[in-house]
């Protein structure tokens, strides 16, 4: 009688054991989901905003090309190109 009552309780330790393992398990594996959607969004934002900053440093740059040539051409040089492009009148 000992031995089986010894068996049981060791046999509910056991569940109760591995029912506590396994709902720390799942509730560790819900926190790691959460934590991923939220890295996820995260990421989404970051690749937005890196797209608009190359944007921005592109426009820069040729800007900064546009002026460099504008400062450097005279005014014959003007004059070629719109003829060439054909956007002076005679």
């Amino acid at each position: 009688m000992n031995l089986i009552l010894i068996g049981v309780v060791l046999a509910v330790i056991g569940v109760v054991v591995g029912w506590f393992k396994w709902f720390m398990a799942s509730r560790e594996v819900e926190k790691l989901l959460k934590t991923t959607a939220i890295l996820q969004e995260e990421k989404a934002t970051l690749q937005q905003q890196k797209a608009v900053v190359e944007t921005q440093v592109k426009n820069y740059q040729v800007k900064q090309n546009n002026e460099k040539n504008a400062r450097n051409i005279d005014r014959t040089a003007i004059v070629d190109q719109l003829h060439a492009q054909g956007d002076l009148r005679d």
